[in-house]
């Protein structure tokens, strides 16, 4: 699935396999991500983000630590916001 701004998420901090597919909580030498995570052979990892603004960064596994995966959301209140604006706005 993908997360919006505003998403509470829910972190499994036992599910720390990354070679099996998802969405994970990530920390870095810069800080803490959640973005969907691809291994490739060379070792090296790839943080995705949904966000087509966001390129792919290709880190190496010794540069990060695994939080865990992320196992669920609840649509942040900005989301439900913003469709309740929309609304508004076109029935002008």
């Amino acid at each position: 699935p993908t997360l919006y701004d505003g998403d509470i998420i829910f972190i499994n901090r036992t599910l720390k396999d990354i070679s099996k597919s998802g969405i994970f909580a990530i920390s870095t030498e810069i800080g803490l991500f959640v973005k969907r995570v691809s291994q490739k052979s060379d070792g090296s990892i790839d943080l995705i983000s949904d966000n087509p603004m966001y390129l792919v960064e290709t880190v190496h596994s010794e540069n990060i630590k695994v939080i865990g995966k992320v196992v669920g959301s609840i649509r942040g209140m900005w989301v439900k916001y913003r469709k309740i604006l929309r609304k508004e706005i076109w029935q002008r």
